[in-house]
């Protein structure tokens, strides 16, 4: 069931920080946030579900994260 939309939120991850809309909705799930299209093309991601990790440029260096 959504609650509704939090538009803007600015979500900062490896120095890199950019305005997203978040969903909020009442279930059971296993993430506490899922991150869409939007996202990853705002933060210039490469996805491997193959290896389970998200890699994108930073400020400094190529920054990933893994499940």
């Amino acid at each position: 069931m959504p609650y509704g939309i939090l538009s803007n939120l600015q979500v900062e991850l490896g120095g890199k920080t950019i305005e997203i809309e978040f969903e909020v909705i009442d279930g059971n799930l296993d993430y506490n946030i899922l991150l869409g299209r939007p996202w990853i093309y705002a933060m210039a991601a490469i996805v491997s579900t193959y290896f389970r990790k998200i890699a994108f440029p930073s400020k400094v260096e190529l920054q990933s994260l893994t499940n």
